[in-house]
């Protein structure tokens, strides 16, 4: 009747609607009064009446139940993913509507950036293609269940001459790994371990990084050069070359570097040139380079810089919790660990004994939203998960989730080490793909996790929680 649908039952002369809500049957109502008018003919309201079925006693009567699933699936929107699928457990009905947002691409996106902080772009960036927003999700919620996942190894980049050493191993965005030897670039596929087809770079390079659309080389005469990969528009430079640089940190389209004179510069990898920009010099040694909201620097004389608008200040002088500081920072990752074991040690005599030990041993250190990955000189990987003691950041005195020894036997004791020089991670569906790469390798971890019971798509470790009755 005029464009409602009318749900009703019809008794000779009589006639029942049916509505979920009393708006709903007014509405009813007042369309077919208006339809009888134009016929010229009246309703009975006398005999008219309107009658609510009760609730059984062992049912809850929820206003939620009678919402349209259109609002229903707009109200499960503003809740965060931990709320989401605790909901799921709630009715079949709710199961079913949650499980349909699982394809929202921009409402997992929404919840990767709130549950997992900037880690989630690193994720995003060095993960399979094609891997959608909610899976990307699971992954990543996967590794605080890290100790009941099944580990399959693999490896590939074998070398066996000495040009041929493996140096570092980036996971680019298209499912390609760059592999950085001592004469070569080489570019293999994720997921046949094989040759990719892309050329490699030819040239004998101490340390080299590469995003998106940049390949950044530092040579061993200390030349920095920027290769752009791809040209959209053809004035822009294709490459540059800066000299007497001896180290550099590339961060989205931002280039810093500093030089042997410990002088600050700054690329803008966006622009039509390749220039760079003098922002200061440091007053001491720059050991590092990290980038938070600004640049920070640390130097040998363990003091933190921060560098926001060419302004250079000091921020804090690495004492007592050196490894808490120099988290919080970002550190971990650019440092010399020789360095450190010098500052716990030489400087300090006083240290702790198991953590002098200890960071004797460490090569590498790869920091990764909570988990952090630690490699030593002996071919010893360990996985760590929320490493904190009493609130303190501190890897050496917590236990790892998982350790692997890769150490290679050898008939002289002395050279059994494989020291692992680079960690990379890949976020798969249902799990994570680790790359440990060492001077006559690079081993490949698949850290899996199995769903229990039927195949589904929810959250798996949040399936576990009791269920609620709304």
């Amino acid at each position: 009747m005029d464009e409602l649908f009318v749900k009703c039952l019809l008794y000779a002369d009589n006639q029942v609607i049916l509505a979920l809500l009393a708006c709903g049957l007014q509405e009813m109502t007042n369309k077919m009064n208006d339809s009888v008018k134009k016929k010229s003919m009246k309703v009975n309201v006398g005999k008219t009446k309107a009658y609510r079925p009760k609730m059984s006693e062992d049912r809850v009567d929820s206003y939620f139940e009678t919402l349209p699933t259109e609002i229903v699936l707009e109200i499960f929107t503003y809740l965060s993913a931990k709320p989401l699928f605790r909901c799921r457990s709630v009715c079949r009905r709710w199961m079913c509507l949650i499980d349909t947002l699982t394809t929202n691409e921009l409402l997992w996106r929404r919840h990767c950036k709130s549950d997992f902080g900037d880690i989630y772009k690193v994720a995003r960036m060095k993960t399979v293609p094609g891997l959608p927003w909610f899976d990307l999700y699971k992954s990543m919620a996967w590794w605080s269940h890290l100790s009941k996942a099944a580990v399959i190894e693999d490896e590939f980049s074998s070398a066996a001459y000495p040009f041929q050493t493996n140096l570092s191993t980036i996971a680019l965005h298209n499912g390609v790994i760059g592999v950085h030897t001592r004469s070569k670039i080489v570019y293999y596929d994720i997921k046949t371990l094989e040759r990719a087809n892309r050329d490699a770079v030819i040239g004998t390079y101490m340390r080299y990084q590469e995003n998106y659309d940049t390949i950044v080389l530092l040579n061993g005469s200390l030349s920095l050069h920027i290769i752009r990969k791809l040209l959209y528009n053809p004035i822009l430079e294709s490459r540059a070359v800066f000299d007497n640089v001896k180290l550099f940190h590339l961060c989205d389209h931002k280039l810093f570097y500093v030089t042997i004179n410990d002088q600050l510069f700054y690329c803008d990898l966006t622009c039509d040139r390749l220039t760079s920009v003098f922002l200061t010099r440091c007053p001491e040694e720059v050991l590092c380079l990290s980038y938070l909201d600004c640049l920070h620097i640390l130097t040998f004389k363990q003091n933190i810089f921060k560098l926001p608008d060419k302004v250079l200040s000091l921020v804090s002088s690495i004492n007592g919790d050196m490894l808490e500081l120099l988290h919080r920072y970002q550190f971990l990752e650019q440092l010399d660990w020789r360095i450190f074991h010098m500052w716990t040690f030489g400087l300090n005599p006083a240290s702790d004994v198991n953590t002098v030990v200890a960071s004797l041993d460490v090569t590498v250190v790869r920091v990764y939203g909570k988990v952090v990955f630690v490699g030593t000189r002996w071919g010893i990987f360990q996985i760590y998960y929320e490493p904190y003691v009493n609130g303190v950041f501190d890897f050496f005195r917590s236990e790892p989730v998982k350790q692997w020894n890769f150490m290679e036997r050898s008939d002289c004791p002395v050279l059994s080490h494989c020291p692992i020089i680079n960690i990379e991670v890949l976020e798969l569906e249902n799990g994570h793909t680790v790359l440990v790469t060492m001077p006559k390798k690079v081993v490949v971890l698949h850290l899996r996790h199995e769903p229990k019971g039927s195949v589904s798509k929810a959250i798996i470790p949040y399936r576990t929680v009791p269920k609620e009755t709304i």
